[in-house]
């Protein structure tokens, strides 16, 4: 082979590299490279102290808020702590800055755990990371327990399950804010009040031979103007958020008290606005959101509806046993009176037979299970007589006809 063919070969390989290697295909999403900003896809996503659900809650996070992504591992993503969160410190581990009241010198080595307004700091034992002596901290004001509430230091983490995060776009640049039209980027334009002198005047050479070619500049890659955010779009983006911050507000009510209605109907008509734009979707997901609210309100009304017949009913069978205890006979030395015999329905819980006992007009007047030493065997023997009753009465739930439990019976 050639040196010049092996020359050409080689220079095409390493051509064929360069290209593939500065090229991405059409198609292809880009590679994410941390840390990266991701936007919240439902409402109230618990942020937890740990990558599991097993670690206590330190907030929650709705959309379309945006958090900024470290890392993720198992289906989990380390995020730097939204606004609102905090962490917890031994106050005995820091000291009052004598000029800042809001700052606290580490006194030693300390752990930061992370903070939960519904974990009592005794037991937020999610470590974020130490601290050393001379470390600084933000202090909140609040001490709890043997702990002061700081601001998150740089390095403290928390995390979300990534099912409910969406990828936006990379750290370095600034979120995308449906709320606000996108601005067209112009080229700089020189200073025409500026006049460039060169350095040096350089005298073309009348000798050399003129070029055979003359190479033109490549010509620029311009972009295509940003068409400008609609203002009835960016109106409702606006709505959107707002009727967002809404539903939350209501949930937070007491259930009887939740209504969705008035934010149903204007949702209702931003989906219907043809120049609502992005807010459309927005607007689609929470009426579907609200949907499910009103179907829980719906199962809890209809519950509590079936608690209040239950409770009705209730009250009907005792009021109807404080009538059976009204017309049982009361005598001096007997709770009650009449013909007894054995019931060949119910049965005591021992096992124990129960007896029936007949009113005058032959109705069940009560119930009676012979309590202390008596004899079942003597007790048959008196089946079909009058005889009185010595005990008390008891009630059950289950029926309207008092229960007597007796401690002697005499024959009438």
């Amino acid at each position: 082979m050639s040196s010049k063919k092996f020359f050409l070969i080689t220079a095409f390989i390493m051509l064929t590299t360069l290209c593939f290697a500065e090229v991405t295909p059409t198609g292809t999403a880009p590679q994410r490279k941390f840390p990266y900003n991701a936007q919240a896809t439902g409402m109230r996503i618990n942020i937890r102290a740990g990558a599991n659900t097993s670690f206590y809650d330190c907030g929650s996070i709705n959309k379309p808020d945006i958090v900024i992504v470290i890392a993720e591992k198992n289906g989990w993503a380390t995020i730097v702590p939204p606004k609102g969160s905090f962490s917890w410190i031994k106050t005995e581990s820091i000291k009052v800055d004598s000029v800042n009241k809001n700052i606290g010198i580490v006194t030693e080595t300390a752990s930061v755990y992370a903070g939960s307004e519904i974990t009592n700091p005794l037991y937020s034992g999610a470590e974020q990371l130490k601290l050393n002596p001379g470390d600084q901290v933000t202090l909140l004001g609040e001490t709890r327990n043997i702990y002061s509430k700081i601001a998150p230091p740089t390095g403290a983490y928390l995390y979300v399950n990534t099912r409910f995060l969406q990828y936006t776009g990379p750290v370095n640049k600034k979120p995308f804010d449906p709320t606000k039209p996108e601005q067209k980027t112009e080229d700089a334009k020189p200073d025409a009040d500026k006049t460039v002198t060169p350095d040096k005047t350089v005298t073309p050479d009348k000798t050399a031979a003129p070029d055979k070619e003359t190479v033109k500049p490549e010509p620029k890659d311009e972009k295509p103007p940003v068409k400008p955010q609609d203002p009835q779009e960016t109106k409702r983006l606006l709505q959107c958020r707002d009727l967002g911050d809404k539903i939350v507000a209501e949930l937070k009510k007491p259930v009887s008290l939740q209504n969705f209605k008035t934010i149903r109907t204007r949702l209702q008509e931003i989906v219907k606005d043809p120049k609502a734009g992005k807010a459309t979707p927005y607007a689609q997901y929470q009426l579907e959101m609200v949907a499910r609210f009103d179907l829980a309100l719906d199962a809890g009304k209809e519950l509590q509806k079936q608690q209040q017949k239950l409770d009705k009913l209730r009250n009907d069978i005792k009021k109807k046993l404080a009538q059976q205890k009204s017309r049982l006979p009361q005598p001096g030395k007997f709770i009650i009176t009449g013909k007894i015999r054995p019931s060949q329905i119910y049965t005591a819980k021992n096992g124990q037979a129960r007896y029936l006992i007949i009113d005058k007009v032959g109705k069940i007047a009560a119930y009676a299970i012979p309590a202390g030493n008596l004899n079942p065997s003597d007790i048959n023997k008196l089946a079909g007589d009058k005889v009185g009753l010595v005990g008390k009465i008891e009630t059950e739930q289950t029926s309207t006809i008092p229960l007597i439990k007796f401690t002697a019976i005499e024959k009438l």
